[in-house]
């Protein structure tokens, strides 16, 4: 009895020695596992904050393709001002038109050319108003993602928390043209009323938009996939 007491003593010994050693082990690997990815995640947000200055720019941009386009219509808004004084309305391209005013100037106008001037111009002044408004809403996402990244930096044993985020990014990548498209095509039978340098200037921003999130994303998959 005592020398079978005396195996089991050393049997159990030997079982928690290999118990610990794999315990160790897959510390190991973890360590090995996390510690990459953790440095690929700093990677990402430092990329995010770029991204997120870079919006700054953007939208500076599009504050001068705003202005570009209500003085390139300047001469057309001078041939019908006439009309506009006559209601008492003294419009100016970068002020805000009362809508009141316009469905005023639409019932009363006779001539079919200024109704569709100004409807041109109030529709281009539209198109990059609400390209401004993307470049907010995809600047805020963008912010929203770097703040995950994060989160999941400081918990990186929480399982599915790298798939959201990189669900998330996926999400932004592959809706962002459907964004641009929907800019692009506003009021699309008025389109040859609006200078093709502000589309040309939208498209070009927007389009470095969507480079930015398809390299940090290919960054981010080149950067984890050494270590997995």
């Amino acid at each position: 009895m005592l020398k079978f007491l005396l195996l089991l003593v050393i049997f159990d010994q030997a079982v928690c020695s290999v118990e610990v050693e794999v315990l160790e082990h897959l510390k190991t690997l973890q360590d090995q596992i996390d510690q990459p990815i953790s440095a690929c995640l700093k990677k990402l947000t430092t990329q995010f904050e770029m991204m997120a200055a870079n919006f700054t720019n953007y939208q500076s941009e599009t504050s001068e393709i705003i202005d570009s386009h209500t003085q390139s219509i300047s001469s057309h808004l001078d041939s019908i001002r006439g009309i506009f004084t006559d209601f008492g309305i003294d419009i100016i391209p970068c002020e805000e038109i009362i809508q009141d005013d316009i469905d005023q100037i639409f019932r009363s106008s006779s001539e079919e050319v200024t109704r569709v001037l100004l409807f041109g111009f109030l529709t281009g002044r539209r198109v990059v108003s609400d390209a401004k408004n993307m470049f907010t809403l995809v600047q805020n996402k963008t912010v929203e993602i770097r703040l995950s990244v994060e989160d999941c930096m400081s918990m990186l044993s929480s399982d599915g928390c790298l798939i959201e985020v990189l669900s998330r990014i996926i999400l932004l990548q592959y809706t962002l043209p459907e964004m641009i498209e929907s800019v692009v095509e506003l009021h699309e039978e008025q389109m040859l009323l609006i200078e093709e340098d502000v589309i040309s200037g939208l498209e070009k921003i927007i389009y470095r938009v969507t480079n930015s999130y398809r390299d940090v994303m290919n960054d981010f998959v080149v950067c984890t996939l050494k270590y997995l």
